[in-house]
């Protein structure tokens, strides 16, 4: 090897040394495996929400469950079933993405697996029969107690005060009750509820058979034990398509498309709380559910703010419909609502 070859040689492999590879970041992670629980909770981001709750792990043997303040694209989640899902996140930029939105895009590539949520069947209104094993005597105020899970809240009467705190932790068998507060209303013969508070504050365990609810202790001792009230308003929820419970964006008003140039209207249904809110175009509204099945919707008198915006057509239009609605129907990812000759006023597209 001449002495020419040797210099180019060298110069070539300090050339490539010095060459400075750009080191761009994917904007796609690998997929993960997540749980989907079988009930949304009630959340906060720029206003109140409710969240998927999702564990971010393939294991589900002690899950930790957190809110998704996002959607998941192309999952429809199903009240009462954990879903097993594989998804894709894609890192979006910021630059592009609105301060109130996640800068990471998550897209459901297939669900895996879907089983009954058996934490859900603690949900609903119930009436002690048995305090540490005994019969409740029919001389006293029965205490009351009601599971809502959508705010992770327990609720209820002792006998004379009303109480409520929040659920700390919800497994398959085990609950972790918060410190709970009551009124303080002074009471004749107050001592059943002084009984069952002292034992509530106690409770580690419970199991669901059918219409009964019982609560155990750290030593697997029976300490309370219900039984499911009857409550025909929850009947009737229960034969409600429950998927209408959600976030959705007007993109019809009487069978005509909304101009996209305007602010879209949108609307919030709220079945545990019987209730509606949204944005007309310009006003916020909320409004009570006064009639809901699995095919009949109605709303009562919509309360609204009452600022003038420079273009009240949509909006009108959407109050109007609103008025008219009777019934409804699930097409897809579409709600339509539809006045009482079975005419669509409105239809929507799920955003949440």
């Amino acid at each position: 090897m001449n002495k020419l070859t040797v210099i180019l040689l060298a110069i070539l492999f300090a050339a490539s040394s010095c060459t400075v590879t750009k080191d761009v970041p994917t904007a796609v992670v690998p997929n993960q495996i997540w749980w989907v629980s079988g009930f949304k909770t009630e959340c906060e981001s720029v206003e109140k929400v409710n969240c998927l709750a999702v564990h971010k792990n393939e294991n589900i043997s002690n899950p930790n469950w957190e809110n998704l303040y996002s959607n998941i694209e192309g999952f429809e989640f199903e009240a009462g079933y954990l879903k097993k899902i594989e998804i894709k996140m894609e890192k979006l930029d910021p630059k592009n993405v609105p301060a109130d939105i996640s800068s990471v895009k998550y897209t459901l590539v297939k669900e895996l697996k879907k089983e009954v949520d058996a934490r859900t069947n603690i949900i609903g209104k119930w009436m002690l029969n048995r305090l540490n094993d005994k019969p409740i005597s029919r001389s006293v105020q029965v205490p009351s107690m009601e599971i809502d899970l959508n705010q992770m809240r327990v609720s209820g009467s002792g006998g004379c005060n009303k109480y409520f705190g929040a659920i700390e932790k919800l497994t398959t068998n085990m609950i972790q009750f918060g410190e709970i507060a009551s009124t303080k209303m002074a009471c004749f013969n107050n001592d059943i509820e002084r009984d069952y508070h002292k034992v509530f504050s106690t409770v580690k365990t419970y199991l669901v058979e059918g219409d009964n609810l019982t609560f155990y202790n750290a030593t697997g001792n029976k300490i309370l034990s219900y039984t499911k009230q009857e409550d025909k308003a929850n009947k009737k929820e229960q034969a409600t398509d429950r998927r209408i419970h959600d976030i959705w964006a007007a993109v019809r008003i009487d069978g005509n498309p909304i101009n996209r140039m305007v602010t879209i209207p949108r609307l919030e249904i709220n079945l545990t709380k019987n209730k509606i809110f949204g944005n007309d175009g310009c006003n916020e509204y909320s409004g009570a559910i006064t009639e809901v099945s699995d095919t009949q919707l109605k709303f009562g008198r919509l309360a609204a703010t009452r600022k003038l915006c420079q273009n009240m057509e949509v909006t009108n239009r959407f109050n109007e419909a609103m008025s008219n609605v009777a019934s409804y129907q699930l097409k897809g990812l579409n709600l339509i609502l539809l006045d009482n000759k079975g005419k669509e006023v409105l239809a929507f597209l799920k955003i949440d």
